[in-house]
């Protein structure tokens, strides 16, 4: 069982914001199995390979543009850095719902580089791996579920190195506690962290 997951959790389910460790870091093991890049693997990626991304999403704007047409510009968050990528009006028609709903989003898309030494990353978008995208407790129980699954196909017997987790807040008053908290000392301004000290501290 892996503690820091639960502690994530719940610090979902009762402040909505993340203290102990980046949610994306929770669901790194299974992004990692098929695929999906972090920000900091980016750097050494050529321009024009396709590739496929995930983060929180941080933010979305359309700015206006010459030709009248839409074109989404939003920053993903993961553990590792910040990932902006673009998605033009061809491609909103299917998927802008999706960009505009989600807490959680993954894309695939070619990566673009920029200036004078290729150090501008950003990545058109293509299409969104919805299987990977939506609410963070949604993914989590999906993590969960094939982790179940991998476990009871596992034919010599052989345990995982963690075991899939139940989340529960057992007291009530904790519940409360935290949430009245959050509500009275901190302003809504999730996913921006930290490192000082070793501890994660909420900005």
């Amino acid at each position: 069982m892996w503690p820091f997951v639960e502690q994530v959790c719940i610090e979902h389910c009762t402040m909505e914001v993340y203290c102990t460790a980046h949610p994306m870091a929770v669901l790194r093991p299974w992004l990692t199995a098929d695929g999906i890049l972090r920000a900091r693997d980016l750097r050494s990626i050529p321009s024009g390979q396709r590739i496929k991304v995930a983060g929180l999403m941080i933010m979305v704007h359309t700015p206006p543009t010459r030709s009248g047409k839409r074109v989404m510009f939003a920053t993903l968050e993961d553990e590792s850095g910040l990932i902006d990528f673009v998605m033009f009006p061809g491609v909103q028609r299917q998927w802008a719902k999706e960009v505009l709903t989600n807490e959680v989003l993954a894309i695939e898309g070619r990566l673009k580089r920029e200036g004078e030494k290729g150090l501008s990353i950003s990545i058109v978008a293509e299409r969104v791996l919805q299987y990977f995208s939506g609410p963070f407790p949604i993914l989590v129980k999906k993590f969960q579920s094939l982790l179940n699954q991998v476990s009871t196909q596992n034919d010599d017997g052989a345990r995982l190195p963690y075991r899939p987790f139940q989340i529960e807040v057992k007291s009530r008053w904790l519940f409360v506690l935290a949430e009245s908290c959050c509500s009275i000392f901190l302003r809504p301004k999730p996913f921006f962290f930290i490192r000082a000290l070793n501890n994660l501290v909420l900005l």
